[in-house]
Formats: structure tokens, C-alpha cells, sequence
């Protein structure tokens, strides 16, 4: 019976993964990275299960992606302030604790990412709201066919699953994939300006 139930969750996850589009994944990791050379800041958002991987992405980024003498990446989870989620929560109500967040923290031309199994919770979609009108763009990791997210987000990797756990599973390893691809860049980058510099070729990144 254990091997079972094993076996149905392992079914499950299996099918989001083979779904997964790495191209959706592929323009993400463009945003991203265009946000790092502009020196814009990433606001990462999610709850529950995907509030711990806003936290963990926003880790990844900002260490492990990096490379020595370079700046770092400006990423903050705006999951990570209990004591201000729960003030504006009780304050204002649940839908305002990230959109409240966005509002005081973003500029123009910064980088909202949007972690959400169902991609339907309503402080998700305020918060994407809340970044249109600022001039932010925005992203999104979905599950369940995107939601009503879908259409609030410049770009998504969407998984049509509507099984929580392998959906929160994939957006980690997408999450995973991404800093690895971002730090990939960061050395082609930091490669090809010192062959600039040494005058013996010219190559860009892209």
C-alpha cells in the first residue's frame, strides 16, 4: 500500500516535469538577467509552500549565483517580513501583504516574480496588479494552467498540474535551474569582457 501511494505521487510529478517548457523557462531567466545588468531589484513572492521557495530563490541568487568581484544580485522575498505580512494582513487584509510591499520597495523598470500553485490567490494577483500599474515587469511560475495570473504576467512558465506537491516541486527545480543558468551567464559575461578588454576579440553575451 506505502509503495502505492509512493508510486501515484511519483506518477505525479513525473508528468509535470515532462510538461515543463524550457522556453518559458528560457525568457524568465532572460528577465532576470536583464534586471541584474540594469541594477534593478527582483521582489519574489508566494505563499505557503511557495513562500519557502521565494525564500530559497532569493538565496540562490544572491549567493549562490554570484561570482567574486561582481555586484550582486538585488533580490528580496517579500514573504520573509512576518512581522509586516501579519500587520498589513490584520490591518488591511491578506490581499494587501504583498501588493502593500510592492508599492513601497519598487521602482520603475524592477522585476516582480510570482510563485503560485493555483496562480488564482488574490494577494497574488493585487500584487501583479499593483506592479502593471508601476511600470514593473512582471513574472510568473503557475501551476494549475495559470490562473488568473496568467494574464497579469509579462512571461510564465506555466504547468497545467493541479497537484500541489509536484507543482511545488518543479517551480523549485525551475528556481534551481535558473541561478544555475544565471551564474552560467554571469562567467560567459565576465569571460568575454576581459577578452574584450585584452583587445585579442570582442564577444557579447546574449
Amino acid at each position: 500500500m506505502i509503495r502505492s501511494f509512493l508510486k501515484t505521487y511519483h506518477t505525479g510529478f513525473v508528468y509535470a516535469l515532462r510538461e515543463l517548457n524550457m522556453d518559458q523557462v528560457s525568457r524568465i531567466v532572460n528577465l532576470i538577467f536583464k534586471a541584474y545588468k540594469q541594477r534593478r531589484k527582483i521582489l519574489i513572492v508566494g505563499n505557503g509552500g511557495s513562500a519557502a521557495t521565494a525564500s530559497h530563490f532569493v538565496c540562490d541568487l544572491c549567493k549562490t549565483a554570484m561570482l567574486p568581484g561582481l555586484p550582486p544580485v538585488r533580490a528580496i522575498s517579500l514573504s520573509d517580513n512576518i512581522p509586516l505580512v501579519t500587520a498589513y494582513g490584520n490591518d488591511m487584509g491578506y490581499e494587501h501583504i504583498f501588493s502593500e510591499q510592492v508599492a513601497i520597495l519598487a521602482d520603475p523598470g524592477d522585476l516582480l516574480v510570482v510563485i503560485s500553485g493555483s496562480g488564482n490567490s488574490p494577494n497574488i494577483l493585487r500584487a501583479l496588479t499593483t506592479a502593471g500599474e508601476l511600470g514593473l515587469t512582471t513574472a510568473g511560475l503557475l501551476g494549475f494552467g495559470g490562473g488568473q495570473a496568467l494574464e497579469l504576467c509579462d512571461e510564465a512558465v506555466v504547468l497545467s498540474s493541479t497537484l500541489y506537491g509536484p507543482v511545488e516541486d518543479i517551480h523549485m527545480f525551475i528556481t534551481h535551474s535558473i541561478a544555475d543558468c544565471l551564474k552560467q551567464l554571469l562567467l560567459f559575461d565576465k569571460t568575454a569582457e576581459k577578452v574584450d578588454q585584452s583587445g585579442v576579440c570582442s564577444v557579447a553575451a546574449n
